[in-house]
């Protein structure tokens, strides 16, 4: 990578997409504050949040987009948020199969999108500390990921188990794959 940093801020987005009260946005605020906050309500249909940071010799602005599912609503919405996104991941709670198999006809549908050919997509099992109460085995996520050519990861926000990883490995592929290439 660049070995100054560049006076221009990037901007990246990240769209985390699940269902409602799998722990989306306990990942957002342990990845953007370093904090755990369980949250046991959904009080908007789409969160936004906003990092900015320096790193890999960058100056970044982190948008990050939690959209709580609302059936026929989620095209539409993928649509619009996604026309200039650089990462998508798909969330689930280990510990709920329902959020695991809904999401698999999502990300079906996701893939045949012509704007997702060039996206950073991640499929994440969230609740990690909780796997005595495993519902989502990881070697069928993992086949899923790799099906799809998905990065995998389980994250424990409250352990602080893969977040900053993971967070990581998305902005270090967004910057390469959607920055350095344009700017040799």
């Amino acid at each position: 990578m660049k070995q100054n940093l560049q006076t221009k801020e990037i901007l990246l987005k990240i769209f985390i997409d699940g269902e409602p009260l799998i722990g989306k946005q306990t990942l957002i605020k342990r990845f953007i504050d370093d904090e755990f906050v369980q949250l046991n309500y959904m009080d908007k249909l789409l969160d936004f949040n906003i990092y900015k940071t320096e790193q890999y010799n960058q100056k970044l602005k982190i948008m990050i987009f939690s959209y709580r599912q609302q059936g026929c609503r989620f095209k539409v919405v993928t649509k619009q948020y996604h026309q200039d996104s650089t990462t998508h991941i798909f969330a689930y709670d280990i510990t709920n199969r329902d959020s695991f198999d809904i999401l698999q006809e999502r990300i079906q549908s996701f893939m045949k999108q012509e704007f997702s050919k060039n996206m950073i997509v991640f499929l994440i099992g969230l609740k990690k500390d909780l796997s005595d109460q495993r519902q989502v085995q990881i070697n069928e996520a993992k086949q899923i990921a790799d099906s799809f050519g998905m990065n995998f990861f389980e994250i424990s926000s409250k352990q602080r188990i893969n977040v900053f990883e993971m967070f990581d490995l998305a902005i270090r592929e967004s910057l390469e794959r959607f920055y350095l290439q344009k700017n040799p």
